[in-house]
């Protein structure tokens, strides 16, 4: 429930380096995409999302139209920790993927 998954992104941030937290924020908003690489990828391919990330929708569509073959799957009442929030559908996208990908 969410006093659990609160209370776990709490303990990680609690355990993070604040010198190192400090450093990080800014490098990786100062590297450099790969959007234009996208294409490149060509092993099976699944997007996962939580329906409720707002700030990861567009980037996981994104993904899915320039990933050839990618299979995108939204995970629904869940944000940015879907195998947390929601773990049955999720844990069904990592199946069907595996499937695939074996296939």
């Amino acid at each position: 429930g969410p006093e659990r998954f609160w209370g776990r992104v709490r303990a990680k941030i609690e355990a993070m380096d604040p010198e190192a937290f400090a450093t990080l924020g800014p490098l990786l908003i100062a590297q450099q995409g790969v959007e234009d690489r996208l294409a490149e990828i060509c092993c099976p391919t699944t997007v996962v999302v939580g329906a409720e990330d707002a700030d990861f929708l567009a980037p996981s569509r994104l993904l899915e139209a320039e990933i050839r073959g990618a299979v995108r799957v939204e995970i629904p009442d869940a944000a940015h920790s879907p195998q947390i929030e929601n773990p049955q559908p999720w844990l069904a996208a990592i199946r069907d993927h595996l499937a695939r990908a074996r296939g």
